[in-house]
């Protein structure tokens, strides 16, 4: 026994002191929180694309298709007959 207190009540004041520190915490923090210029509400602030690394794939397409691609498109050009 403590300061003379009995058991009971010095488990009350325990509870009761924490309570009130906890409640003005989150008054406090709420109050601050209102008051902060931080924007809220307007999402994530957009980000310019970033390229893809070099060779890893271009438009999509697997790596040595687009050669592929192009060596086709040349011989259609330079062959007459089609």
């Amino acid at each position: 026994m403590a300061y003379g207190v009995p058991l009971a009540e010095a488990t009350a004041i325990t509870i009761l002191d924490w309570v009130i520190s906890v409640l003005s915490i989150i008054v406090f923090g709420a109050v601050v929180y209102v008051v902060s210029p931080m924007p809220r509400g307007m999402g994530r602030i957009p980000q310019p694309p970033r390229r893809p690394p070099p060779g890893d794939r271009l438009h999509g397409l697997p790596r040595g298709a687009y050669r592929e691609i192009r060596a086709s498109i040349r011989r259609q050009r330079s062959d007459p007959a089609s």
